[in-house]
C-alpha cells in the first residue's frame, strides 16, 4: 500500500497482510535520473539541453505540491486540487511553477482565499521539516501527470504524452529495480 502522506503523521498501521511501499507511492520507484533520461530523452525525445537543470526543477515543483498537500491535511482542509498545466511553463529546460497563483486559485476555488496566511504558515513548517530522499515527498499521481506535461510541453512524441502510456513505459522497468521485486517477493 502506498505511504502517500501518512509516514509524516505517525507511524505507519503494521498488520500481516499490508505492505506498504518504501516510498510515498509505487511510482518512486522508478524515480530515477537514468530511468527518467530513458524515457523522457531517448523515447519521447523532449528537447532540453542539460537534464540536470530540468531533473531540479522537477523535484523542486514535486516538493512543492508535496508541501501543500500536507499543509492541507494538517489543516484538515480536504482541499480540491487544480490540474497544474496553466501554472507550469517549460524556460530554458526546466519547469517553472508560478507557485502563488496557484496557491491563489487553490484557496480560491476551496472557499479558502482569506485563509491564505494561515495556509502560508503551515507551508512554511513543512517546508523545514520535508528534507532527504526525495522519494519521500512526491505523490506519484502527481509525479505522472507532471512527466505527461513534460512530453507535450517539450514537444516530444505526442503519443508518449498520456498518463497510461507512461505508466506502461515504467513497468518496463520493474525487473531491474531490485527494491521493487523485494516487495512482490
Amino acid at each position: 500500500m502506498d505511504r502517500d502522506l501518512d509516514h509524516w503523521f505517525g507511524d505507519l498501521d503494521a498488520c500481516p497482510y499490508l505492505l506498504w511501499t518504501r516510498y510515498c507511492s509505487l511510482e518512486l520507484y522508478f524515480f530515477a535520473g537514468e530511468i527518467l533520461q530513458e524515457i523522457l530523452i531517448d523515447t519521447a525525445k523532449i528537447r532540453i539541453e542539460n537534464f540536470g537543470v530540468y531533473s531540479t526543477s522537477l523535484i523542486d515543483l514535486l516538493r512543492s505540491l508535496y508541501i501543500m498537500r500536507l499543509a492541507d491535511k494538517d489543516l484538515s482542509w480536504k482541499m480540491n486540487w487544480l490540474a497544474l498545466d496553466k501554472h507550469l511553463s517549460p524556460v530554458n529546460g526546466a519547469i517553472v511553477f508560478d507557485k502563488s497563483e496557484y496557491i491563489s486559485r487553490l484557496l480560491h476555488k476551496n472557499g479558502r482565499a482569506r485563509l491564505r496566511s494561515t495556509f502560508d504558515v503551515a507551508l512554511s513548517k513543512w517546508d523545514q521539516r520535508v528534507t532527504g530522499d526525495h522519494r519521500f515527498f512526491i505523490r506519484g499521481h502527481d509525479f505522472i501527470e507532471t512527466l505527461r506535461w513534460t512530453i507535450s510541453s517539450f514537444r516530444g512524441v505526442k503519443e508518449l504524452a498520456s498518463c497510461k502510456a507512461i505508466e506502461r513505459m515504467l513497468v518496463l522497468y520493474s525487473p531491474q529495480l531490485p527494491d521493487l521485486l523485494e516487495l512482490f517477493s
